[in-house]
């Protein structure tokens, strides 16, 4: 569905209208951005990738597709087209602008979020449109993207099938939203789900979710009630779309008492941004308390943070994923997204690896080599040999923690062979070497199809009973 048939969805206009407007409440928004009204946006509108649209200025405007940005060909003619434009859209919300309301703004529960400004406010008239498109909103689809591997996606599918509580930061449109609303639609059925949305963008509609929107909840004291109601009732996991500073204190509070299983969106440049800012939000909650002692509380309430940025190219990236040790309050990079505009592994095997074995998730360690080589479903390159090379370089890892990391089984089949050894009268230096190569070349066929079997869209399965 393109962003202009999600505008012409019913919607609630966000403000008290007059006695003798009470057909104000049952417009549309096609009502609202009149065809005629809407200028050159009216063909932009049309695009089913179309991400958001940003114009700053008559001869500045700017339009994202597929997380991408670009400055439009299409222009208005002068600044007076553009405020009339603004002037009329305002109109048909019941609201004049002028110099002491030269701004409006417009949510719509499909996630179609519109604000504009006018002089003095604004100098020159800017007017933003945001669409969250939910069919961006999947792992899959970020990896065809190239904004996560295959691996990354893997591990993330399964950080959410286990109480564990993550962070996802960023600036405006780094696809914050895009990626909660991705790991929420892999939650397994078998678990419950609630999704909080301060922002009002987005809805997940699996049968194992309740949706709350806060952000049409003004009443400070029903929001704390619901909010109340929501963690004590024993979710297995919270998605929290832009928390408020009340909640992020009651996801701390509520952690040591081993109530894990939070996932939230936050605006932050970077890693430390994101910790300080969570302190703060705690210490304005807990006013007797330092902020040494808050952001300790912080390290030791959340377990993974997950950066997403824009690239040179305006393209939308997951640009860290980072383990929070709570002991030694220090963060330790998973997986980075390099200059060489790909993602790599950092050579450290997370803690939360050990809850992934328990869990019996089908993660192989070897993905967190420094040297493995990410993939996705469609490469930077062409080349094919380029293709096969990192099929190669990832085999020859699965044969060397093959090797470094025994089982149990492999060490019953080594005994075993040694005995039939001992039995026929053979030893290992007897093989000939054309059966060494034979076994060599299976080894490699198996691992090489072990590495292209990495399906996070199918991997996790946690239906099972006994992986529960």
């Amino acid at each position: 569905m393109s962003l202009k048939d999600r505008l012409n969805t019913q919607g609630k206009i966000p403000h008290k209208p007059d006695k003798q407007d009470e057909v104000q409440k049952h417009k549309t928004f096609d009502d609202v951005l009149e065809v005629d009204s809407l200028g050159i946006l009216e063909t932009i509108l049309g695009d089913d990738d179309l991400n958001s649209i940003y114009v700053s200025g008559a001869k500045n405007v700017y339009v994202q597709r597929k997380g991408k940005t670009v400055k439009s060909t299409s222009v208005f003619r002068d600044s007076v087209q553009l405020e009339n434009m603004l002037n009329r859209v305002a109109q048909n919300l019941g609201i004049t602008l002028n110099e002491k309301v030269p701004v409006f703004k417009y949510n719509q529960k499909l996630g179609i979020n519109v604000s504009a400004m006018l002089p003095p406010l604004s100098v020159p008239a800017s007017i933003y449109i945001k669409c969250y498109c939910d069919k961006h909103a999947s792992l899959q689809r970020l990896q065809e993207v190239q904004s996560i591997s295959k691996e990354m996606a893997l591990v993330l599918e399964g950080l959410v099938s286990i109480k564990k509580n993550i962070i996802i930061i960023g600036a405006k449109s780094a696809q914050k939203t895009t990626l909660l609303s991705a790991l929420a639609k892999k939650l397994p059925l078998n678990l419950k789900g609630v999704l909080i949305d301060f922002s009002q963008e987005v809805q997940i509609h699996a049968s194992n979710f309740t949706n709350y929107d806060f952000s049409q909840i003004d009443d400070l004291n029903l929001r704390n009630a619901i909010s109340d109601t929501i963690f004590n009732s024993g979710q297995d996991k919270v998605f929290i779309n832009d928390p408020d500073k009340n909640t992020i204190a009651k996801i701390v509070e509520a952690s040591r008492t081993d109530n894990k299983g939070f996932i939230l969106t936050l605006d932050a440049k970077n890693n430390k941004n994101a910790l300080r800012k969570l302190a703060l939000a705690y210490m304005s909650d807990n006013p007797n308390i330092g902020f040494d002692e808050a952001l300790s509380a912080i390290y030791d309430a959340f377990d993974v943070i997950i950066t997403t940025r824009l690239d040179s190219n305006g393209k939308r990236k997951v640009d860290s994923v980072s383990e929070i040790d709570e002991e030694e309050y220090s963060l330790s990079d998973i997986f980075t997204f390099t200059h060489l505009n790909e993602h790599s592994s950092s050579g450290i095997i997370p803690k939360f690896y050990e809850d992934f074995k328990e869990y019996s998730l089908p993660v192989s360690v070897n993905i967190f080599d420094i040297e493995y080589k990410h993939t996705y479903y469609k490469n930077y390159s062409d080349d094919v040999l380029s293709h096969f090379s990192k099929k190669s370089a990832n085999a020859e890892i699965l044969k060397k923690f093959k090797k470094e990391l025994p089982t149990e089984d492999s060490n019953i089949e080594e005994q075993n062979e040694k005995q039939d050894d001992i039995q026929t009268g053979h030893s290992e230096k007897d093989d000939s070497p054309i059966e060494q190569n034979n076994n060599e070349i299976s080894d490699l066929e198996v691992n090489e199809e072990n590495n292209n079997e990495i399906q996070p869209e199918e991997n996790i399965n946690l239906e099972d009973d006994k992986n529960v």
